[in-house]
């Protein structure tokens, strides 16, 4: 059977422009469901995506398909300035509605930047109660050290509690940020795997645990936990 619109050139033109663009969308998606992800390294990503597509809507209006494979492989050389020039405002539609979503306020982002380098940040730009805090931190060479060579969760956890108790307060509730529901998406898959028709023995004390079991990081210690397991021997 032949589908009459399939037959249109300028159907299929515009199918291979929404392949290569929806794969560059999936490639977004994919960063964003890494797990154990801090909330700076979402925003880095969609940062960096915004700024693709800045490069990609300047490519196409020059009529440049090289980071759209699909259209530079099916489109014919000569028809790439015109259709450049058409795709590049589809691609500045997405700039504007990425802006409209996924934009921070200047609070935002200057309390996120506070967080994942205080030592880049102008004091002066920081809330006050953060003020004292920060030059203090700024001025220790062993702090600044300990946070360029260890992770950010180690960094806070080697300041000193009560000299720096509301930079940790924040630094706390900006970790607890949950930048995707991918995780919580895993979590109802996993319980629906396994509370249905076939496991209906299962309570939901045993569907507790598999899903603290499931969505938890920590590898049982089997040997131990074997070791100290008591058998009855039936004579």
């Amino acid at each position: 059977m032949k589908f009459p619109e399939l037959e249109n050139e300028s159907w299929n033109q515009d199918l291979f422009f929404f392949c290569d663009i929806t794969a560059h969308l999936n490639d977004l998606n994919i960063q964003l469901q890494i797990k154990n992800q801090l909330i700076f390294q979402m925003c880095a990503a969609v940062k960096a995506f915004k700024m693709k597509l800045k490069l990609f809507r300047s490519q196409l209006s020059k009529g440049e398909m090289c980071h759209f494979p699909t259209c530079a492989q099916h489109i014919p050389q000569h028809k790439h300035a015109e259709l450049g020039e058409k795709y590049a405002k589809h691609i500045n539609l997405l700039i504007e509605e990425f802006d409209r979503r996924l934009t921070l306020s200047k609070d935002d982002d200057i309390q996120l930047k506070l967080i994942e380098d205080p030592f880049s940040v102008d004091p002066e730009e920081v809330p006050q109660d953060l003020q004292l805090e920060v030059i203090e931190l700024q001025c220790s060479a062993v702090y600044r050290n300990k946070h360029r060579e260890s992770s950010l969760w180690d960094f806070y956890k080697s300041l000193d509690d009560e000299k720096y108790k509301n930079l940790i307060e924040v630094a706390l509730k900006t970790f607890s940020i949950f930048g995707s529901t991918y995780i919580c998406e895993q979590t109802y898959s996993i319980m629906n795997m396994n509370k249905n028709k076939q496991c209906f023995s299962l309570t939901d004390d045993h569907l507790e645990d598999i899903m603290k079991i499931s969505t938890s990081n920590m590898t049982p210690e089997y040997d131990k936990l074997v070791a100290e397991k008591r058998y009855n021997i039936s004579h």
